[in-house]
């Protein structure tokens, strides 16, 4: 029904992030300039729901930022742009969220550019994509005998999204609690 809807309205472009439903074909082909997706990954690493989480989970060093092309499938269309933004030892979600505010006007204006051109943007490299899901429960429970940074990129992975709020699950004087922030020392 989304194609029905919007096709009156004649779009020149289309731009989603975050959303977290596939977009029919049928809407996809339906804008002038095309339809484009806001990424907060260097894909093809990290395509889908859960991008910030897994790096963060990993302890990456570097997150990005990629603007491509809409696809059927998620996050595999043509990148159009891309920004690296460190991640340091006391980033969360907060944090890396204000350090991409200040490189996404550019990001987006090269991404327009070049849709204006008629630029394709540049394929994926199916040999280096990685999908970032939802975490499993068991995550979420914090094994106080791994190493700090092991239980740090657990706490801050647990960003607070999808009817989940943030922080993961700890043990404490027989007590569960809900460790919302940790912080590495010397």
């Amino acid at each position: 029904r989304w194609a029905a809807m919007l096709a009156p309205l004649r779009p020149d472009l289309i731009i989603s992030g975050g959303f977290p439903w596939r977009i029919p074909s049928e809407v996809i082909a339906l804008p002038r300039l095309g339809a484009i997706n806001m990424h907060p990954a260097l894909l093809p690493r990290y395509r889908g729901p859960a991008a910030i989480e897994w790096a963060l989970r990993n302890g990456d060093a570097e997150l990005g930022f990629s603007v491509h092309r809409l696809s059927p499938d998620f996050d595999t269309g043509p990148i159009l742009a891309q920004a690296r933004i460190p991640i340091d030892d006391d980033d969360d979600i907060d944090s890396l969220v204000a350090k991409f505010g200040p490189v996404l006007p550019e990001l987006l204006g090269q991404a327009l550019e070049r849709l204006a051109r008629g630029d394709p943007g540049e394929a994926q490299d199916e040999a280096e994509a990685t999908y970032a899901g939802l975490f499993e429960e068991e995550w979420r429970t914090i094994d106080w005998n791994q190493p700090a940074r092991t239980v740090h990129n657990q706490v801050r992975s647990w960003i607070g999204l999808r009817d989940i709020p943030a922080g993961a699950l700890g043990e404490i004087d027989g007590e569960t609690l809900q460790i919302t922030k940790t912080r590495l020392t010397p």
